[in-house]
């Protein structure tokens, strides 16, 4: 995303050109393509337009239905000069802008879609729909707070707008104001109840709610049963091998690859094949990679719910894991109806899915402790005997071995989390330990940083609890993961988020010296750090709750040492733990998908 702002110039002030006049004949044509084309006669349309346009050039209307017609087939760059071609002849016509702004949306030019909804809306600027499509563009640049303004003069004249309803839900989401983003999807899937979606974002949000408790949030995800129909019994196949399908919409660089990566690496190829479905569009190294482990690619981001499930059932996969849950780029009404013999739900989501076609749910015993975690799970939850993940960690990116607070003379703590769990619990806490420390700093990492409104709620946050602002390094995306993880030998202690645990970025800090203190909670988005920080022998920084999470880190910046001495050790003892022992952690997920066949089977005899 470009981050130069696109300069409008000055509309013209001078009269429209004159619209041109066709002769009878010709206005014939032209009403004769134009029916057609509302009939969906695509053929016949063109060449009545083109047929208009091959005795009068500037009859702009042609042009624009032509630009219309040949966007729907996808022929977007002959799409673009018909466009032009209308607006050049009459620049004033909102609907021609419109048109042009929405093509840009299509071929993700989203600058230039911006430019010509602007140009639309000066010409109509009190046009809703207008507005409700221009914050939809700006959501996809992240736009966030632009979107969030555009869309409150929508719903301030039309509070039932399901666009405006929808697009505000994600335009909150993405300022980190979870609470006001849950209200408005509530309001959304009372208007779209048919849209499966946003039921997804909506219980994605609940995870991060500070104000719900677990036997909510799982009622929540309960209900979709009543909304999914009866998946299909599928028997498995008898073949030389076990097929295994893996299906994210994150075989990219993204915190999956480096869970998934030393799995697939370490396969018993001799017993089991390898199918990956990507459900994504954005590729790149970590996707061929991906691609040069697995048996067989498929890219299904284009195909329908039906299409990917016969997909997977001509493939004759025993064995599907689903890797996104709730989250973006998922394919849970594909997986209700079943896909597979077995389906899992592994990694990519810290709650039960609520679908009752996945079958089993893969955990540890730390994040899902037998048998309370079990009432808040659809699935049958497969706890490994160590962690329920495996990291690969960057070896090539040397740290600091000297902790920072040697030569600072003061501690600093950090968080490199998702801003979306930093929630006013969570702030609270970390500015009582600061006041309760009054030398040391803390450094705030998120990309959400960079939006003004979320770096003033935090800033207020901390101002209002007496912590000086000279005291906080806040700070939005880093250039690149090797300046991200060069951060961490700034930091001495990481400070966790809670109910929503770090994952990735509990490992980066350990992997770059740096522990995380954390709380273990009540429910796997809040153990996750302390299954981490446990297996890899360092119990000391799991805390039982809010108190304790304050005073040991007061303790540990008053007394520095246990920090000075483990930051040099950190990384060989994660690398020695059973979280990077990539081989005996695939023969723990082996043995527990043979067992899974095993038991589908037998519930089949």
């Amino acid at each position: 995303m470009a981050n130069k702002k696109t300069k409008r110039p000055a509309r013209s002030k001078t009269k429209p050109p004159k619209q041109i006049t066709l002769s009878p004949e010709l206005q014939n044509v032209f009403l004769q393509g134009r029916t057609a084309h509302q009939q969906g006669r695509g053929d016949v349309a063109k060449d009545a337009y083109e047929h208009v346009l091959a005795t009068a050039p500037k009859h702009a209307p042609s042009h624009f239905l032509l630009a219309i017609l040949l966007m729907s087939a996808s022929q977007f760059a002959q799409s673009e000069v018909h466009f032009l071609k209308a607006l050049g002849l009459n620049p004033s016509d909102a609907g021609f802008n419109s048109g042009l702004a929405n093509l840009y949306v299509s071929t993700k030019q989203y600058e230039k879609s911006v430019y010509y909804f602007g140009q639309a809306l000066d010409i109509n600027p009190g046009d809703l729909e207008l507005m409700a499509s221009l914050s939809g563009v700006q959501l996809k640049l992240k736009q966030y707070g632009k979107a969030k303004r555009m869309l409150a003069k929508v719903l301030e004249k039309h509070p039932d707008h399901k666009v405006a309803l929808n697009n505000m839900a994600t335009a909150l989401f993405g300022l980190c104001d979870v609470a006001g983003s849950t209200e408005y999807y509530v309001k959304s899937i009372a208007a779209f109840p048919e849209r499966f979606e946003l039921r997804s974002n909506w219980l994605m949000g609940l995870n991060y709610l500070e104000t719900q408790a677990p036997g909510e949030v799982f009622d929540a995800h309960a209900s979709l049963r009543e909304l999914l129909p009866t998946p299909d019994a599928l028997p498995v196949q008898r073949k030389p091998k076990v097929r295994i399908g893996y299906l994210s919409g994150d075989f990219r660089k993204h915190s999956v690859a480096y869970f998934l990566l030393p799995l697939l690496t370490q396969h018993n190829r001799d017993e089991f094949e390898v199918y990956c479905y990507y459900n994504g569009v954005e590729k790149d190294a970590y996707t061929e990679k991906f691609k040069s482990l697995s048996d067989q690619w498929r890219d299904t981001a284009s195909l329908a719910n039906g299409a990917l499930c016969q997909q997977v059932r001509a493939d004759a996969v025993d064995i599907l894991v689903e890797l996104s849950g709730h989250s973006g780029g998922n394919r849970m009404l594909a997986l209700a109806a079943r896909m597979a013999p077995v389906q899992v739900s592994w990694l990519g989501y810290p709650h039960s899915t609520g679908v009752p076609a996945i079958d089993y749910r893969i955990v540890d015993e730390i994040t899902d402790p037998p048998p309370s975690a079990d009432a808040y799970a659809n699935e049958t939850l497969v706890r490994l005997s160590n962690a329920f993940l495996c990291y690969q960690g960057d070896a090539s990116m040397s740290y600091q071995a000297e902790a920072p607070s040697v030569s600072n003379g003061y501690l600093t703590f950090g968080s490199f989390n998702n801003l979306l769990k930093v929630n006013d619990g969570v702030l609270s806490a970390w500015a009582e330990i600061l006041k309760a420390v009054p030398d040391s700093r803390m450094i705030i990492k998120a990309k959400q940083l960079s939006e003004p409104a979320v770096l003033k709620r935090v800033n207020t946050f901390f101002e209002r609890e007496g912590v000086a602002l000279s005291r906080l390094q806040l700070s939005a995306s880093i250039e690149s993961s090797e300046h991200h993880l060069a951060l961490y030998n700034s930091v001495d202690l990481a400070l966790d988020t809670f109910p929503y645990n770090g994952t990735t970025t509990t490992f980066e800090a350990l992997w770059m010296g740096v522990p995380t203190l954390c709380i273990l909670g009540d429910r796997h988005a809040a153990r996750v750090s302390a299954s981490i920080m446990t297996h890899a022998g360092l119990e000391q920084f799991v805390c039982n709750n809010r108190e304790a999470y304050c005073q040991r880190a007061i303790e540990l910046a008053h007394e520095p040492e246990e920090l000075e001495r483990l930051r040099p050790q950190l990384r060989e003892l994660l690398k020695n733990s059973a979280l990077c022992d990539a081989k005996g952690f695939a023969a723990s997920m082996e043995a527990s998908y043979l067992s899974m066949l095993a038991e589908s089977q037998n519930k089949k005899v």
